[in-house]
């Protein structure tokens, strides 16, 4: 049967703040999608894979109606839904018969809810969705009755019903590697500004969860677990795309690289011994690194490290549930700059229980470790998440939009502060950090070619809208 798995049409501009998208903004590989794509064609389907990064919703239309699929399956989250509902509803009045089938992290926090906000889909799937795209695809094509696949909730006469949850994929070595080849042109893809040090860029997950409890994060792992694939199946698919792609660059998108040192080691050295043209990017808990792997990650080619410090004081480390310490996220900072590492650290306002002053302190704690990327995001309450969950424990949802819900967007407040506050706050942190001039000399310093270049040019318009005008860090560009 033909499928078609899509991310619904978006722009940066949506997932980053204001007019700041336009130059920080880039486009990932949706390896959510090419996994379940990948499952879909060994069981038998015709997959095509259409982006919504590279497509208005009439071109995706066409795409759609070009292929004539059995069903149509969008990927959805809290900033997608708006473009979701849009297409959808293009979809039913241009093609009625057709199945609308969404899946992702919202439909997974959401579940039958997607269902009784709009009558623009036809079926849920939540959890994770390999085992169960494959499952749907072979009841559509069959006709055998819905209730017989797990995981998913859907319309039956009017009614919407739902079916018990499907266990979580054991051994991820089974997967088959994602359906890359089915995006066409892999080198269009560029990362977010800042954030890459070598062109053609690809992004890889070698592992499923956190072992963290944060209350804004969620995760198919309830249980607070990670599901890793084995050192020799990640080696295995890094042969695979180097082999197969034109890339100069591997971005590792798991929540926690570095959690397990048994098999962080085994990929290090496995990448060490192949000597590849490449340079790496990987995302860890400050208490799951070391000396020992930050200094190996140095000499496997890795650039750069993400540590989510969030916070520049315990109570509010706390709050959030991080499970560290202010000393462990400087120490963590620290080694990876003698490993010769760049740090990405992202850092929170409105956590419950924050005040402008001990936000403040965030700023103070960033320009203290002298960290090499950092953004000031707000707190969101996304969907599944603790704080979602018991969004009243801990202060009260500042809007009723879900595309407002992004790290960008200021979609709660906390008891401590206002609207506003945060993001004055928002706007204060990216003066005081990037204005500095021994962050701008640092940055000078770091230029090795065309590509730090245009990075520091682009950044640098970026940062003059983030100066000029205020609506920057407001939601949709408009004032609160």
């Amino acid at each position: 049967m033909k499928v078609v798995m899509a991310m619904p049409p978006w722009r940066p501009t949506e997932v980053f703040t204001g007019n700041f998208g336009m130059f920080v903004g880039g486009a990932w590989h949706p390896l959510g999608i090419l996994s379940v794509a990948a499952a879909l064609r060994d069981a038998g389907h015709d997959v095509t894979v259409l982006d919504g990064a590279f497509y208005t919703q009439d071109e995706m239309i066409r795409e759609i109606k070009d292929v004539d699929p059995g069903f149509v399956g969008f990927y959805l989250t809290t900033f997608l839904w708006r473009n979701a509902n849009g297409i959808a509803e293009q979809l039913k009045r241009e093609m009625p018969d057709l199945p609308v089938v969404v899946g992702g992290p919202l439909a997974s926090g959401w579940r039958d809810r997607v269902l009784r906000e709009t009558d623009l889909f036809d079926v849920v799937t939540f959890g994770e969705g390999e085992e169960t795209a494959a499952d749907l695809a072979d009841a559509t094509e069959t006709g055998r009755d819905l209730s017989t696949v797990r995981s998913i909730a859907y319309r039956e006469d009017g009614e919407v019903k739902k079916t018990g949850d499907r266990p979580r994929i054991a051994d991820l070595d089974s997967l088959p590697f994602p359906a890359r080849d089915l995006l066409g042109d892999t080198r269009k893809y560029v990362p977010p500004l800042g954030t890459y040090k070598r062109l053609p860029a690809m992004y890889m997950y070698t592992s499923r969860g956190c072992n963290g409890k944060c209350i804004f994060c969620w995760q198919l792992n309830a249980e607070g677990d990670i599901r890793a694939q084995s050192a020799e199946r990640v080696l295995a698919e890094l042969d695979h795309i180097y082999e197969t792609y034109d890339l100069k660059e591997i971005r590792f998108f798991d929540d926690n690289f570095t959690y397990d040192k048994e098999r962080i080691h085994k990929i290090l050295d496995g990448i060490i011994e192949r000597d590849y043209d490449l340079t790496f990017y990987a995302s860890s808990r400050v208490d799951d690194v070391d000396r020992e792997i930050l200094e190996k990650m140095g000499r496997a080619g890795f650039w750069g490290i993400m540590f989510g410090i969030e916070a520049g004081i315990q109570e509010d480390l706390d709050a959030l549930g991080k499970g560290v310490t202010v000393e462990q996220n400087r120490k963590a900072v620290e080694w990876a700059h003698r490993a010769g590492l760049l740090t990405v650290t992202p850092f929170i306002f409105g956590i419950p229980g924050q005040t402008s002053e001990s936000a403040r302190k965030a700023i103070d704690f960033a320009i203290e470790i002298d960290s090499d990327i950092v953004n000031f995001h707000s707190l969101t309450p996304f969907p599944g998440a603790e704080l979602y969950e018991n969004v009243e424990k801990y202060g009260r949802v500042a809007s009723e939009d879900v595309s407002d819900y992004t790290f960008e967007g200021i979609a709660f407040v906390p008891k401590t502060m206002t609207r506003e506050e945060i993001q004055d706050l928002r706007a204060e942190a990216f003066r005081r950090f990037y204005r500095r001039p021994r962050y701008m000399w640092k940055r000078l310093k770091m230029i090795r070619g065309w590509t730090d270049i245009k990075i520091l040019i682009a950044g640098g318009i970026a940062f003059l809208m983030t100066m000029l005008f205020k609506k920057e860090f407001t939601p949709h560009g408009t004032q609160v």
